[in-house]
């Protein structure tokens, strides 16, 4: 249940901040359609019918062409693991709706669909419910004409009534009006402050997109860790060949000398060494990064060839 309250939370701030299409003209019968079909689709969601509540919120755009409703429909079939429909709801959305604030969370969402439709397979589809319209009424069938007497009988038959004419049905006018707010008892729709202007999006140093800079850097400080131990191993046996030396000095005088040149030998030793492995060690963890980045870079969709 705690899904479902989040997911409400999520379609209530999207009911009040999303605009309708552009230029579209509701009648007022339209939106009380769309209010009734909206309803059904929160009962459904509230017993996590998620196909059933697609398909209420797709009733509900179909009579009032408003994003809020087909962004609803889209993160419906989402739940319902729908991903091909989720997908195909999310790229009309982008392609009707391009002044919507919700572009960004929407272009988010289609590149996460698209992935999980290249990974997993589209889904469970969801059938799409047919709206059953209401049958016309039959017509009235004319009177029958009346028999002709027998002419034996004296009195002439009456003449036959004419049969009523069909009365069409008064048309039925409809009236545009403006939008209105929605009641404050419906789902979703209650009166909030506007949400505060979001702040333009950061992009991490950990981007997929940085894995080459990542991969570049660790593979300069490797190769400079590698040198250095490399260097450190010509600098041991320079000291020891220093420390034989003085070992064999003829004179006490030259064999200080020596050892001071061994005691200078071994401390660049510690020197590259130790700079040696650090770099050796910090250029493998920004290799490894680096690589793991660029695997996360999204794979391009393959082209449909006519």
């Amino acid at each position: 249940m705690r899904l479902i309250f989040s997911f409400l939370s999520v379609l209530g701030w999207v009911t009040i901040s999303s605009p309708a299409l552009a230029g579209e003209t509701v009648t007022e019968a339209g939106r009380e359609k769309a209010a009734a079909a909206e309803k059904r689709a929160f009962d459904h969601i509230q017993n996590e019918k998620w196909c059933m509540a697609t398909n209420a919120f797709l009733d509900a755009y179909d009579h009032h062409a408003a994003v809020v409703y087909i962004y609803n429909a889209a993160k419906a079939a989402e739940f319902a693991k729908d991903r091909k429909l989720a997908l195909q709801l999310s790229l009309e959305m982008m392609g009707k709706f391009p002044d919507s604030d919700k572009q960004a969370e929407v272009n988010e969402m289609i590149q996460t669909l698209s992935k999980e439709v290249t990974s997993e397979g589209p889904g469970t589809p969801c059938p799409r419910e047919a709206k059953k319209e209401p049958e016309p009424e039959p017509e009235p069938e004319p009177a029958p004409e009346p028999k002709p007497e027998p002419e034996a009988k004296v009195d002439p038959a009456p003449a036959p009534a004419a049969a009523a004419p069909a009365v069409s049905p008064t048309p039925t006018v409809r009236i545009e009006v403006a939008p209105r707010p929605s009641a404050p008892n419906a789902p979703v729709t209650e009166s909030k402050p506007d949400p505060e202007p979001q702040k333009p999006h950061r992009k991490s140093i950990f981007a997929p997109e940085n894995g080459g800079l990542f991969t570049g850097v660790g593979v300069v400080t490797l190769g400079t860790g590698a040198a250095l131990l490399g260097f450190s191993g010509v600098t041991y046996y320079d000291r020891e060949e220093k420390v034989n030396q003085a070992n064999n000095a003829q004179t006490a005088e030259e064999a200080a000398l020596l050892h001071g040149k061994a005691q200078s030998a071994e401390t660049l030793l510690d020197i590259t060494l130790y700079s040696g492995l650090s770099l050796t060690t910090v250029g493998v963890l920004f290799t490894g990064l680096g690589l793991y980045l660029k695997s996360l870079t999204p794979l391009e969709e393959p082209k449909n060839t006519p």
